[in-house]
């Protein structure tokens, strides 16, 4: 019962401290106290790295420039998505500080800046008449107390109201797991094993899944099993970060 007023308290100072205390770039720490609405000095965004159209036409993994074509990981075990995508490659220059910050620190403010650069690449990769829903990947309930939010479902109400596009709560998360970071890509698939499911019928439906980061593929393909088991045609899915 404590979990919720923690998640207010934490929100709460965090709003207070970036009123009284100068904002720093997320990338390399220096001062934003002329730019308070910036995240990064103009130094980070132009060293900033993108994803190009250079990656597996399954899982999105980078193949190198001149590669094209699907990766060995997708032709050995095809995963449940029909294609992911993302904007940034995870790990490389201020992604990493971006996705920590907006996930575990409480700054949902970088909702609409990372939104707003994901609906770019969503609309350059596919017609929005392919998409019936946009969904995003859940929390645990327990998760969620915790968190206080689910940064996920902050990016898909802000791509709801950029591309248009409806969006639905067709996932829950019927089991927590413990933390996918430090594990294998094997354990990370067991872990995950019927971890999610679809809370109404889908047929024929065409589902678009959010997430803040995609990296082994795991948590996207058990949540793409468990929309195609509900009826679900395709599932995309997008996330900021590979």
């Amino acid at each position: 019962m404590l979990n919720r007023p923690l998640s207010f308290f934490r929100a709460a100072w965090s709003a207070f401290a970036d009123g009284f205390y100068p904002p720093t770039c997320l990338g390399c720490g220096r001062s934003l106290w002329l730019w308070r609405d910036a995240f990064l000095c103009a130094e980070c965004e132009n060293n900033w790295s993108w994803l190009n159209d250079n990656g597996c036409r399954r899982c999105g993994e980078p193949l190198g420039r001149y590669a094209a074509g699907v990766c060995q990981r997708c032709r050995t075990k095809k995963p449940a998505f029909t294609r992911a995508i993302a904007v940034a490659p995870y790990r490389e220059g201020a992604t990493d500080a971006l996705v920590k910050d907006f996930k575990y620190h409480g700054n949902r403010r970088l909702a609409k800046p990372l939104a707003e650069l994901l609906a770019a690449r969503i609309r350059r990769c596919w017609s929005l008449d392919e998409i019936d829903w946009l969904t995003a990947v859940p929390l645990h309930p327990d998760r969620y107390a915790w968190r206080g939010y689910n940064q996920s479902w902050l990016l898909v109400e802000e791509l709801a109201a950029r591309l248009p596009l409806p969006a639905a709560a067709v996932l829950r998360r019927v089991r927590d797991t413990p933390a996918q970071a430090n594990l294998p890509v094997e354990a990370r698939r067991q872990n995950l094993r019927d971890a999610f499911a679809a809370t109404a019928p889908l047929t024929g439906k065409k589902i678009l899944l959010i997430d803040d980061v995609l990296t082994t593929g795991a948590t996207a393909n058990e949540c793409a099993r468990a929309l195609r088991h509900a009826g679900a045609t395709r599932v995309f899915v997008a996330t900021f970060a590979r």
